[in-house]
């Protein structure tokens, strides 16, 4: 099987849990292909709550979970840092 067809063929497996999967466990599942597909070693995902400016940890993939509590926020203001940059810019 050729890189395109590899591809493809998780696409439609992510497409199909889709129509299985739901929230936490949709995202938790999608993000465990991306750091698959793009051969990192780890991964996190932040989303931004209702009425928040702060994001707040949804999903974590191949990291310990003492390196994951360290980002259960990130704050916009009152933090130095590029993920406090990141979110005050709304990068």
């Amino acid at each position: 099987m050729g890189m395109d067809e590899a591809i493809a063929a998780r696409m439609r497996m992510i497409t199909e849990a889709g129509d299985r999967l739901s929230g936490p466990d949709l995202l938790g599942f999608v993000l465990d292909h991306a750091v698959t597909e793009t051969g990192g070693l780890g991964g996190m995902v932040h989303l931004r709550g209702p009425g928040t400016r702060s994001l707040r940890l949804a999903a974590v993939h191949g990291l310990i979970r003492t390196v994951a509590r360290d980002w259960a926020e990130v704050e916009a203001t009152g933090g130095a840092g590029a993920p406090a940059r990141a979110v005050a810019q709304g990068a």
